[in-house]
């Protein structure tokens, strides 16, 4: 370039050079938006990954919360038929028991089940709500069931073995009746519900007299007819002294061979001392030298004798029983509860009971969007039924389209059902011998000659 003026020549050569640095640059820059653009893809994608996760989790969880408040509210429903109560009276019922299933753990369905045992006995109101509380607590504190517990309570208040008792003191007597009860608290409300409370229950005897004894039953595990006949054979005591000229009866001449008297007796169940019962006629056994069998028969008759048997041999024990449980009561409960909620075991179904109480609020917000639907549908259904009742016709022709759109897809259903049908044998259905064969495929075949 040498014919060039040197100034040309001079911008010529720069021009090249800025035209070489920028291609280069150019260069650089496709590769960053080729890069840029695929790192945007792979964000967009996982942007997209991410919704519908999250969209899946949020289907998921209203799914759930509706399910939750649908079953709570179908317990309700069961509870509002059977003991008949108004819908207000439901309503109140049913946040009460959410309340106490979030400061108890207990799972709502438990106390669906303890509430209708509660509004049967014809307790409601403020009432219901107060025994479900303590029954709660005593459940958790003795791991009983919560249906067991409210039986308890109701049938003790029932058998009227409670008086002067809030429901506070009465679960309280019942939790540490239970500690030295075989069976626990499950087996301290079979006994008052059965024979043998309504027996005891009879003679005034208190609820603090009858678990005592009911435990040392159920330690060597009397059958209940013994035990009955021993609580029924009380009432021997309490009948007349003398007959009708004046002498002694034959049941009080036969106490009296013995070394005992019927008076003494009859005073001590009055005032529900059984223990004095039972110590007089180990006394008169020893000072007498005659068989204890022989003494409590002439008391308690021969069905009778047995448990009463038991009971004297065992009377350190029972002495023992009557005495702790003396001071038992509303403090009992209060330091039961304290004590268990410390625990990892109650805590964590406190925190399980939480989460069911935040589904249940979700639930009571979609199940009403939720019963739209269904509504819908039921009546979608109702009318498709009804016009292809009126039109068979049309609907022998939406069959015979199903099953044409089913094509080989039947032919696999009907493969796998005979597989099922041989792996799985019905007693019902009979099994065909062979598999059913499937439908050839129809090929055509195409010859194309040479020209």
């Amino acid at each position: 370039m040498s014919f060039l003026p040197p100034i040309v020549a001079t911008l010529i050569a720069d021009t090249k050079e800025y035209t070489a640095k920028m291609t280069e640059a150019q260069a650089k820059m496709g590769e960053f938006g080729a890069a840029s653009k695929s790192s945007a893809g792979l964000f967009g994608a996982s942007a997209s990954t991410i919704a519908l996760g999250a969209a899946g989790v949020a289907v998921a969880v209203g799914a759930y919360a509706v399910d939750a408040a649908y079953k709570f509210q179908e317990g309700l429903d069961k509870i509002q038929n059977q003991a008949g109560l108004t819908t207000a009276q439901t309503d109140a019922l049913g946040k009460s028991i959410r309340n106490i299933s979030v400061v108890t753990g207990i799972s709502t369905s438990d106390l669906e089940t303890a509430a209708l045992t509660v509004e049967q006995a014809g307790i409601h109101g403020a009432a219901a709500t107060k025994l479900l509380t303590d029954a709660s607590k005593a459940a958790v504190i003795t791991n009983a069931s919560v249906a067991d517990t409210t039986k308890a309570i109701v049938a003790a208040q029932t058998l009227q073995i409670t008086k002067g008792m809030e429901v506070d003191k009465l679960t309280g007597v019942l939790i540490a009746g239970s500690k030295g009860f075989v069976g626990g608290l499950a087996a301290e409300e079979q006994m008052l519900q059965g024979r043998v409370g309504v027996a005891l229950s009879k003679y005034g005897l208190s609820l603090k007299t009858i678990i005592p004894l009911g435990a040392e039953f159920a330690k060597v595990g009397l059958p209940t007819r013994s035990i009955s006949s021993f609580a029924n054979a009380l009432g021997n005591l309490e009948k007349p002294l003398t007959d009708s000229k004046g002498k002694l009866t034959a049941y009080a001449q036969g106490l009296e061979r013995v070394g005992l008297s019927q008076q003494k007796l009859a005073s001590y169940l009055r005032t529900g001392n059984i223990t004095g019962i039972l110590t007089q006629i180990k006394q008169a056994a020893q000072e007498s030298g005659q068989p204890l069998a022989a003494v409590t028969q002439a008391v308690f008759g021969s069905t009778g004798s047995g448990a009463a048997s038991v009971l004297i041999k065992n009377l350190n024990d029972l002495s023992a029983a009557q005495k702790n449980l003396a001071g038992a009561g509303a403090g009992s409960l209060k330091t039961g509860w304290a004590n268990v909620t410390t625990q990892l075991g109650p805590q964590i179904k406190i925190l399980e009971a939480q989460v069911q109480e935040l589904a249940l609020s979700l639930g009571k917000i979609l199940l009403p969007k939720f019963l739209v639907g269904v509504e819908w549908a039921n009546k979608f259904i109702a009318d498709a039924k009804k016009f292809f009742d009126t039109h068979p016709i049309i609907m022998k022709v939406v069959a015979e389209v199903f099953k044409l759109s089913l094509g080989p897809f039947g032919d696999i259903l009907k493969t796998f059902g005979w597989v099922t049908s041989h792996i799985f044998p019905s007693t019902n259905t009979p099994k065909p011998s062979t598999p059913p064969a499937a439908k050839k495929n129809t090929t055509v075949k195409v010859t194309v000659k040479p020209k």
